[in-house]
């Protein structure tokens, strides 16, 4: 299941940050190196864990996903893999064309 992060804080794309990891409030895998299929989106809890908020691939998943902790973004993604049998792969774009004009 090839992915790429992407991380956001206050609604705002802070992917390129170099704090994005730390400050980020919600995280999202998507689906490829640039494709548009939401993997999982989790958002951080006031306890510093993340729980999952939002899936496109949601078939198969038990409702009480929703009420899991988990200990990081990554966490939550393989959660998803292993429901899916899947193992998580970090995609990597090999075109070299910015994301935004890449297909």
């Amino acid at each position: 299941m090839p992915y790429r992060l992407q991380f956001c804080k206050d609604g705002y794309d802070i992917t390129d940050q170099p704090y994005c990891v730390t400050d980020a409030d919600k995280v999202r895998a998507w689906e490829g190196a640039h494709g548009d299929v939401c993997l999982v989106e989790v958002a951080r809890t006031p306890r510093g864990r993340w729980r999952i908020t939002t899936t496109d691939i949601a078939a198969g998943l038990p409702i009480s996903v929703y009420d899991r902790r988990f200990p990081s973004p990554l966490d939550a993604l393989g959660y998803i893999a292993n429901r899916r049998k899947q193992r998580p792969v970090e995609a990597e774009c090999r075109c070299g064309i910015p994301g935004d004009q890449c297909d």
